[in-house]
């Protein structure tokens, strides 16, 4: 796959995608005769967990000690399940603190919802009765 169609199935621009290859989070990816990137199943799959362990707010430094450990090998497993439990420990807070925001924010609407209904029927009342 080339870099432009790369690009548009991860959403990416092609100076993060090379940014990730220059910092270790994508391995080398090949070229064909003309020098342009032609990029395997294995970077496809290196990109896709960059960019969804990115979009969860994980640093770049963690993940680039992660993939080090990874290029490693086995020795390391332990290592990088350790990192991935604290990671998903740090997300699941997140996501609590997220329902704790998006739960006084419905509240905040209905609020809202209850003065609007308030302010339409009392104009509502006021109109009516000035028609009499």
């Amino acid at each position: 796959m080339q870099m432009k169609e790369v690009c548009e199935k991860f959403d990416l621009t092609p100076d993060t995608i090379r940014y990730y290859e220059k910092i270790g989070l994508i391995g080398e990816v090949p070229r064909d005769k003309n020098g342009y990137r032609v990029f395997l199943e294995k970077n496809l799959n290196e990109i896709y967990f960059s960019k969804v362990m990115r979009g969860a707010g994980i640093l770049v430094k963690e993940l680039v000690e992660y993939v080090k450990l990874v290029q490693i090998g086995e020795e390391t497993i332990k290592e990088r399940k350790n990192i991935l439990l604290d990671e998903r420990e740090n997300i699941q807070k997140n996501i609590e603190e997220l329902q704790m925001t998006l739960s006084i924010l419905d509240r905040k609407i209905k609020n809202y919802d209850e003065r609007i209904l308030n302010f339409e029927r009392e104009k509502l009342n006021n109109h009516l009765s000035n028609r009499h």
